[in-house]
């Protein structure tokens, strides 16, 4: 069910208290500065299909979330931002940066963060709840904010899906969907957290498994991709590759499969491939055998291939602009 905030139906006077108490209940506590005169400004929630998702248009302004504001009992979110239009600036920890329409970027609620858009702005939030999320809650263990990389397959794919979401959620029926399709949902975004950089806090472990998972990204449908050949293009060997995966919890094998059954999720939802056999989709990711891609997607999300194609949102759909500032 959705929820909306217009600070625009408050009096002029009145508006900017207004906007710092909408937000703080709406997304969590936090401190809101702006320039009284010309503040406009609209919030938006949504908490179909298990996936919580924010929506904030308003003009240049800043947020802040001080460590005095953040409580133990709050609910452990992993947060990705996506800029649909406009320019912020972004800090949590040693993470910092500008992003322009169409980044992304990962950060914890639960760490000090301070966010300014510098001109008029449009952003979606997506609350990943942490037990979705465990090795980017790993990643960002140290409280820093962490970029999708630009030029990837994931930051070219995600921002038209993740919009896609948004309009579905927001549909008529949308909280009316099958709550096992909206957890595949959830577990799809938390998977699709890209390469993070190093940081300061990386280690060599770190690098190996950056290095690991781009080779990963860009090799996809080859049927001989194993540890040995992942180790041998890095450069690393398959002992230290082994190692620096089970540092995240996780193998190398497993990281493969859930890389090769996510983007299979995505190429199903695009509405430009709707004929193209699910066999064909198997072997784009390779996977030899049909029924065996089938298993363990539904595996994955809780359905299987052809259901998923029925029900998924379609990628690159659009979604409708926030009402811009007046």
């Amino acid at each position: 069910m959705a929820q909306v905030f217009d600070i625009d139906s408050v009096p002029a006077d009145s508006r900017l208290l207004a906007w710092q108490q909408g937000a703080s209940r709406l997304i969590h506590p936090m401190v809101v500065r702006a320039e009284p005169a010309g503040l406009h400004g609209r919030v938006t929630t949504s908490d179909a299909l298990g996936l919580r998702t924010i929506r904030v248009c308003g003009v240049p302004s800043t947020v802040e979330r001080p460590a005095l504001l953040i409580s133990p009992q709050d609910p452990a979110f992993v947060l990705l931002t996506m800029v649909v239009t406009g320019s912020v600036e972004l800090e949590q920890g040693a993470g910092a940066g500008r992003l322009e329409a169409g980044d992304l970027t990962w950060y914890l609620a639960s760490r000090p963060y301070r966010l300014q858009a510098l001109t008029p702005f449009d952003l979606v939030h997506f609350l990943v709840p942490a037990v979705h999320a465990p090795l980017l809650r790993e990643r960002l263990g140290a409280g820093s904010a962490t970029p999708v990389p630009r030029g990837t397959a994931v930051s070219s794919v995600l921002p038209p899906f993740l919009a896609a979401v948004v309009d579905w959620q927001l549909a008529e029926d949308g909280g009316a969907r099958d709550g096992a399709l909206g957890a595949s949902l959830v577990q799809l975004i938390a998977s699709l957290g890209g390469t993070p950089g190093r940081g300061p806090a990386g280690t060599a472990a770190d690098d190996h498994v950056e290095a690991a998972t781009r080779y990963v990204q860009e090799h996809l449908g080859d049927r001989a991709l194993t540890p040995a050949t992942i180790a041998a293009a890095c450069h690393v060997s398959l002992r230290q590759l082994h190692r620096a995966f089970a540092r995240r919890g996780t193998s190398v094998a497993a990281s493969v499969m859930s890389a090769r059954l996510a983007g299979a999720a995505l190429r199903l939802a695009d509405p430009d491939r709707t004929a193209e056999p699910i066999a064909a989709t198997a072997r784009a990711f390779g996977f030899t055998s049909p029924a065996h891609f089938s298993r363990r997607f539904a595996a994955e999300f809780g359905r299987p291939p052809a259901e998923w194609r029925r029900s998924a949102p379609p990628v690159g759909a659009s979604t409708p602009a926030c009402d811009r500032p007046r």
